[in-house]
């Protein structure tokens, strides 16, 4: 989704709203990554399991933590 053509911008939660309706997808069931603490914060309100992006590194072992990766 492109903000501009959406007319809405993170973190406004319709944003968010838009992404989990025109996608099909479940708030509970979506990981959401971003550098920015308030689209996190925003992402997790909406009910969605949310990490802040800081290094490869920490994401690797977000991702890992969740069963996403195998932590390599």
């Amino acid at each position: 989704m492109v903000s501009g053509e959406e007319g809405v911008i993170k973190p406004d939660r319709r944003i968010f709203e838009l992404l989990l309706d025109r996608f099909g997808l479940v708030a509970a069931a979506t990981l959401f990554v971003d550098d920015s603490a308030a689209n996190v914060t925003a992402a997790r309100d909406l009910g969605m399991d949310a990490v802040r992006f800081r290094d490869a590194g920490t994401l690797r072992r977000d991702l890992a933590a969740r069963g996403l990766l195998d932590g390599g």
